[in-house]
Parts: structure tokens; C-alpha cells; sequence
């Protein structure tokens, strides 16, 4: 009789783990937000401010799901407009508003951003000027009037990584 009950219980204690498991992985499956970003030791579930990125030099950050499942994701680097004071500045002899023009402006290929599977990597250019953003937008013409502005004293880019499954948006704010 002892072997019987010991049987059934570990019977009964197998059925409550197999039960348990599958409403976790229901639970994650069933529209829960399982992405996340992480970046040197830190998961990043909605967003980051402040990160500091080593300049010249790759940085990898990977994209994953509590489930291990394939991630598909999409990622850009935005300038943040609201680290510099707004000015106007000459392009060919026109005059140009910076906010109006740069607001949210996709930076991403001057951080040579490589994307594979489960991760990608960035470099931040050490020498970046306000003045080479505002080439990137106006690759010809002559430029006036640019401000000096220290790019690495506060926040000045957004990374934005975006799981097109479930529409889940990460943001990282970095200098």
C-alpha cells in the first residue's frame, strides 16, 4: 500500500508541473508581451534613459523572447531634437528651422546599424557634430549658422526597436 500512494503522488506531483508549465507557456503565448531588449547585464522591457555607449567601437544589444522563439524586429536611430536649443540655420542661403526639420530625424545609417536574428550591433561615431546630422539631410549646399553643441552631454539619440509580432516598442535613450 505505502508504494501505491507513493506512486500516485509523484504521479499527482508530475501532473501539477506539467500543468503548471503549459499555462506558463499559454500565458506568455496568448498575447502577453514576451520581448525584451538587453544590453550589458540589463533587460530593457519599455525603455532606458542615459545609457552610455563606448564610441568607435561595436556594441551589440540582443532582441529576444521569454520563449526562445525567432524575433523579428525592426530597429532605427532617431535624433532627439529636444537636446539642442532650436535654431535657424542657412542651407544654400535659405533659412532653416532645425526642430521643424530634424524632429524624430532616422539617424540609423550613420550608426552602421547590422541586424541578424538575435541581436545587432551599432557603432557611435566618437567625432559626431550637429553639423554632420544636418549633412546627412542636406548632403550638398553650403551650411551657416550651426551651432557647436556638445552631442555627448545629455541624451541626444533613440534607439527603437520595435518586435513586429506583437507591435512591443522598446526605446533606449543614449549619449
Amino acid at each position: 500500500m505505502k508504494t501505491y500512494v507513493k506512486v500516485i503522488i509523484g504521479l499527482l506531483i508530475i501532473a501539477i508541473i506539467v500543468v503548471a508549465a503549459w499555462f506558463m507557456y499559454s500565458f506568455i503565448n496568448n498575447g502577453q508581451k514576451n520581448f525584451y531588449v538587453s544590453y550589458g547585464g540589463m533587460t530593457i522591457t519599455g525603455s532606458a534613459d542615459e545609457i552610455k555607449f563606448e564610441k568607435d567601437k561595436y556594441t551589440v544589444i540582443n532582441c529576444n523572447t521569454l520563449t526562445g522563439k525567432t524575433v523579428d524586429y525592426k530597429v532605427t536611430v532617431t535624433f532627439k531634437t529636444d537636446s539642442v536649443n532650436d535654431f535657424d540655420f542657412t542651407h544654400d542661403g535659405g533659412n532653416v528651422n532645425f526642430k521643424k526639420n530634424f524632429s524624430a530625424y532616422d539617424c540609423t545609417e550613420l550608426f552602421r546599424v547590422e541586424k541578424s536574428e538575435k541581436y545587432f550591433t551599432l557603432v557611435v561615431p566618437g567625432a559626431l557634430t550637429l553639423t554632420d546630422i544636418i549633412r546627412m539631410k542636406f548632403p550638398e549646399g553650403e551650411l551657416e549658422n550651426v551651432p557647436e553643441h556638445d552631442m555627448w552631454a545629455q541624451d541626444s539619440f533613440i534607439i527603437t526597436v520595435v518586435d513586429k509580432q506583437e507591435n512591443t516598442r522598446t526605446e533606449i535613450s543614449f549619449r
